[in-house]
């Protein structure tokens, strides 16, 4: 069976969006852990870059996946946005392995939840974002679209 990483997004000083009072870091974290769950639940094995609100390097977060050999890298962040309820859920991936493909079978299964227009996008318009440039696993990052809009966390 797959050995898979499951990192959740922002952490500790670094709040990402805030939405109605809801912190993406502590979204980010909830949604790691139940994605965590569920694929022990179903025979993989999973590590996961934090267990509670600290702060995160990402060069530390793709050590860690290449010590673990890891097959697959799944980021989890959440958009915010002025439209519908669960729009703006985007999937990037990495360009140089097989990301596409489980980009395309996540954004299938948030369809599924009710998740309205996701976009696959590829690793070249989020350049910046490194557990993308992970060469030894498929890379993902979903961001799920969230309701509402304050401002982006500090």
């Amino acid at each position: 069976m797959a050995k898979i990483a499951v990192f959740a997004g922002h952490g500790g000083s670094d709040f990402g969006a805030i939405s109605n009072g809801l912190y993406e870091k502590n979204l980010a974290l909830e949604i790691m852990t139940e994605t965590t769950s569920e694929l022990r639940r179903r025979g993989y094995e999973v590590i996961n870059n934090r267990t509670s609100d600290v702060d995160r390097d990402l060069n530390s977060d793709i050590r860690l996946a290449n010590r673990e050999n890891v097959d697959a890298v799944i980021e989890i962040h959440l958009n915010s946005n002025l439209g519908t309820p669960g729009s703006g859920t985007e999937t990037f991936y990495s360009v140089t392995g097989k990301g596409k493909n489980l980009a395309e079978a996540i954004n299938d299964n948030l369809v599924a939840l009710g998740f309205v227009l996701p976009e696959t996008t590829s690793e070249n318009s989020r350049q910046s974002f490194s557990p993308l440039h992970n060469e030894s696993a498929v890379s993902v990052s979903d961001d799920h679209g969230a309701a509402g809009r304050d401002h982006a966390g500090p």
